[in-house]
């Protein structure tokens, strides 16, 4: 077994300190609405505040697990499995199978996400992707039938039974409603939203092979630096809080399209799909 050294007890510490911030925040949000400012107007806005933490955790976080990066040793970080994975219907094992493939293929007509994204751009409205479709809860009926048919396969079975067993605890708590409608819908309709507007920001419609996050609210409060996509892709094992550093010093090496946040995304991409029609 290799010793631990004192930098990877540090990176653990530092993930953990990122992942109990992530966890606390989504305690707090629940809190706010129950206790303090209840209602349906409020709880929409906290269903995606909370979304944007389950995106925090179950997407960045998980991505870091599915490079072995998030803990040391490799056995810690299947662990977190019960973390990171389980609670978003995941597992680690699973994730990195795909996301392996998209970085062997980057950008190759057998890259999975490009063969989406080809699909996509036969589409007339960009809009309607962007937009319609996941506020409507197309992506979130989606992402349920994606679910349903994973949770069938014999590798899913510790999900089952994470799952059966959180939902058998909340129900003996009397927190049945509480897990659907601070959990399950965040999940979803918010975090599925995230991931899907996060995918297509990554590599839809770039005129390189990746697009790159220019807003610390995005890499910061949302996505633990996962808009320096470009350079995770050129160094695929570095940790998430040394993005910005490699970006920074390696920047004549990387070839990435920049973005400065949400909207000029929507519409450099409207812009492009629109361009593509013609």
């Amino acid at each position: 077994m290799r010793k631990m050294t004192r930098k990877n007890i540090l990176h653990n510490l530092r993930v953990a300190l990122n992942l109990s911030l992530d966890y606390a925040l989504i305690a707090g949000f629940i809190y706010i609405h129950i206790h303090l400012i209840p209602g349906p107007f409020t709880y929409i806005f906290i269903c995606w505040l909370i979304g944007i933490k389950q995106f925090s955790i179950g997407e960045s976080l998980l991505h870091e697990a599915s490079h072995g990066i998030l803990f040391y040793p490799k056995r810690i970080n299947n662990w977190a499995n019960v973390l990171v994975a389980y609670p978003f219907f995941h597992t680690i094992s699973h994730y990195r199978t795909g996301h392996s493939k998209h970085h062997k293929l980057l950008a190759q007509k057998e890259d999975p996400l490009l063969i989406r994204h080809k699909e996509l751009a036969k589409k007339k409205s960009f809009y309607v992707e962007w937009f319609v479709k996941p506020f409507l809860g197309v992506q979130a009926y989606k992402k349920v039938i994606k679910v349903s048919e994973k949770l069938r396969q014999k590798n899913f079975k510790p999900v089952v039974i994470f799952w059966v067993s959180l939902v058998g605890f909340c129900l003996w708590m009397g927190w049945g409603v509480e897990l659907f409608i601070y959990w399950v819908i965040p999940f979803f309709w918010c975090q599925t939203t995230l991931v899907h507007w996060s995918e297509l920001t990554d590599h839809y419609m770039t005129e390189g092979h990746s697009r790159s996050v220019n807003s610390w609210i995005y890499n910061f409060l949302v996505a633990h630096n996962g808009g320096y996509h470009a350079a995770h892709h050129l160094r695929p094992n570095i940790p998430f809080y040394q993005l910005p550093t490699l970006q920074k010093n390696e920047s004549e090496k990387i070839t990435t399209d920049w973005t400065n946040g949400f909207w000029n995304t929507y519409w450099t991409i409207e812009k492009r799909h629109k361009a593509n029609q013609k």
